[in-house]
């Protein structure tokens, strides 16, 4: 049987270490920008209230969105930021496609230009290929 000292001392080391990992945790959420002053209150030495991280939508999405593991720890939606992320690179792909497209329409249009003063100045007519 357990003295009453130990009983103590034991509880002590079960909240102060519950403490740690809840601190730890909510360090990791107050990195999120816009989260900090949206964690739940909490008593020492009692975990992170995940149902409480769930219920506010704020802060659910603003974990959703920038941390996706993070996100599956605390129950939440963690497929948001991969959605996220495929379409900020389908995004890239087509402002890349858009790029070279432009490059490629301004090189035919140099290539027209050239064209077009060529023919003006050895006297051909650009509308009718002729010469004047």
């Amino acid at each position: 049987m357990m003295d009453l000292d130990q009983a103590i001392d034991q509880f002590y080391r079960e909240a102060s270490d519950a403490e740690a990992s809840a601190r730890r945790l909510e360090a990791r959420i107050e990195q999120i920008p816009g989260a900090k002053g949206l964690l739940p209150s909490r008593k020492y030495g009692t975990p992170v209230n995940f149902k409480a991280i769930q219920e506010n939508l704020t802060l659910a999405s603003l974990i959703s969105r920038s941390d996706a593991a993070l996100a599956h720890y605390c129950g939440l939606d963690a497929s948001v930021k991969h959605r996220i992320d495929e379409q900020k690179e389908a995004r890239a792909m087509a402002a890349k496609a858009l790029e070279m497209r432009t490059e490629r329409l301004r090189e035919a249009n140099e290539r027209a230009a050239k064209v077009r003063e060529k023919q003006l100045i050895s006297g051909i007519n650009p509308m009718t290929g002729r010469y004047y």
